[in-house]
């Protein structure tokens, strides 16, 4: 494919490889900054397992499956996560990522118990 140079009004392509990202990476050189000291957001995977499987997931509020289940590009801070399965008692909790890569977190979820009425 021939490109010709970029004519204001065009349109341009990006070409986007597997082994590079936009906004979300940290190159380990720059330490979160670009050559012209611009911050640059990271993002890491993060994996949520619970003891049962099958519970239901929430993170920052909004559905993220069944555990065990894995949320992609998640920024660095604070999240909230919600965890919800029959039988068992509700789990929140908040949970720090803090640097690219993948972060594993376990929930033990205790038995509801018999009702008392």
């Amino acid at each position: 494919m021939k490109l010709k140079p970029y004519q204001a009004g065009a349109m341009f392509i990006i070409l986007v490889a597997p082994a590079f990202c936009g906004y979300s990476c940290k190159s380990p050189e720059t330490s979160g900054a670009n050559k012209n000291n611009i911050k640059t957001k990271t993002a890491s995977d993060i994996s949520i397992n619970t003891s049962p499987a099958g519970a239901d997931v929430y993170f920052d509020g909004k559905p993220a499956g069944k555990s065990p289940v894995e949320v992609k590009n998640v920024n660095d801070g604070v999240h909230k996560v919600r965890v919800l399965k029959d039988g068992y008692k509700e789990k929140n909790a908040e949970v720090e990522v803090n640097s690219a890569g993948i972060k594993v977190f376990f929930f033990r979820l205790k038995s509801a118990g018999p009702e008392s009425g």
